[in-house]
């Protein structure tokens, strides 16, 4: 929490009126700070931190029980695929008699009983069973790109709530310095020391900051709204404030290096190899299947010599001719080619649309950076010795009040602009792990 305000080191005249000019004032003004500062810290420790935030979004989204299901049912069904066809039993009557319906009055009527196996041609059966399975691991990947979507969009979320939570205090301790500025600016009214418009300007800019205050905190509500989507009741407990510790953001070259273990880059590729496969089994078509089918022959009466009827057993193999290559293997080999071109083509730009926006995100992140140290440097303390200058000048009747107004403001600008960019730095880092598959 960011302590800042207004301090007037001596009382510009002996009127008693002039309160928080006096060193009482000030110490009044401290002891407002330092103890929302200590009832905020106190708060934070058993605050919602953002890793908390992650796990419980990990833990309940229902999507990766969604995916996991998928690939689950995937794996079974790679199983399935790889075996035989069911055999066929067959069951009949050969050679009947229809004027009598008598299974012994014809030497060739029996009974039939058979069973029919079917074998598909060539290796079709292993390479279903394998595009399944890559199926499946494109799925697995899926869910490893979802959890690091998720933990980006919560991150970012949480890293907003952060920063409206910061900037309500920043503005609070303005009005709360403002609101003393409008009355020490009275007092001067009253004694002939200042004009009705520094009045008037005192108690617009409270008013200002009261409207900035609502909408920082309209901001945050509904930055906790998008969280609860996640975490659910979760979202709106009490965050911690403080920003998290970040690692240092690994070299250029090791960023894109890592771009392509992306898994949703990974996802692609098992789907290019399901695709191959698929190109591979319409390869397979071009390949005579068969089949095996043996059948028992049962008969019934007596041959001529009063001998009982033999049974029969017939035995055959059928075998597919694939003669209409044109219209049958050629096309769906056709397609399967194009259908991998496509798939490959689709992985391809989707690494080039991660490359670009890594690239841009780290020039946003180097942009940041330097802001930040640019805000802490320079504009920051410039800010508050102008805002020093402006009060000794005020102090000395050598500048007017709308000249300390506007110094003092500019301060509590500068150190909004400061948390603004140190939330964004954050958000940009989320996105940097998220392209480069990090921090899950």
């Amino acid at each position: 929490v960011l302590m800042v305000g207004l301090y007037f080191p001596r009382c510009v005249h002996q009127d008693a009126r002039c309160g928080p000019f006096r060193v009482g004032g000030r110490q009044m003004v401290a002891l407002w700070v330092c103890t929302a500062f200590l009832v905020k810290t106190a708060a934070a420790a058993g605050a919602l931190s953002v890793q908390d935030a992650v796990d419980l979004a990990l833990a309940s989204d229902p999507t990766i029980h969604e995916l996991r299901a998928e690939a689950a049912a995937l794996r079974e069904r790679a199983v399935s695929r790889a075996q035989l066809p069911d055999p066929s039993l067959k069951l009949g009557a050969a050679a009947l008699p229809i004027d009598s319906f008598d299974l012994d009055q014809e030497p060739m009527t029996q009974l039939q009983l058979g069973l029919r196996q079917q074998f598909l041609p060539g290796r079709t059966l292993q390479l279903r069973g394998e595009q399944a399975m890559f199926s499946a691991e494109a799925i697995d990947s899926m869910i490893r790109a979802h959890q690091l979507s998720i933990s980006r969009a919560v991150r970012d979320t949480f890293v907003e709530i952060q920063y409206r939570l910061r900037g309500e205090a920043i503005l609070e301790n303005a009005r709360a310095v403002l609101a003393e500025m409008t009355g020490v600016v009275r007092d001067y009214y009253a004694n002939g020391r200042a004009q009705q418009h520094d009045v008037l300007l005192a108690d617009l800019e409270v008013t200002r900051l009261d409207d900035r205050l609502l909408r920082m905190q309209q901001a945050q509500q509904e930055a906790r709204a998008r969280l609860s989507q996640w975490i659910g009741a979760k979202a709106y407990d009490s965050v911690d404030t403080q920003w998290s510790d970040m690692a240092a953001v690994a070299p250029r070259e090791q960023l894109f290096g890592d771009l392509g273990k992306h898994p949703q880059l990974q996802a692609g590729r098992r789907r290019i190899h399901a695709a191959e496969t698929a190109v591979d089994i319409a390869r397979e078509q071009y390949k005579p299947g068969w089949a095996v089918e043996l059948t028992y022959g049962d008969r019934s009466g007596n041959a001529a010599d009063g001998r009982a009827r033999s049974d029969f057993l017939f035995a055959s193999v059928t075998v597919d001719l694939p003669l209409f290559r044109d219209s049958r293997q050629d096309r769906s080999l056709s397609a399967a080619a194009l259908e991998l071109d496509a798939e490959t083509a689709r992985v391809a730009d989707h690494r080039r649309r991660l490359a670009r926006d890594l690239e841009q995100s780290l020039a946003t992140l180097s942009a940041l950076t330097s802001r930040i140290a640019l805000y802490e440097d320079q504009l920051i303390p410039q800010a508050k010795e102008s805002s020093e200058a402006a009060l000794a000048a005020y102090q000395s009747d050598v500048s007017d009040f709308s000249t300390l107004l506007r110094a003092q403001l500019i301060e509590f600008e500068l150190q909004l602009d400061l948390a603004r960019a140190e939330a964004d730095r954050r958000q940009i880092v989320a996105t940097v792990d998220y392209l480069t598959g990090d921090k899950q």
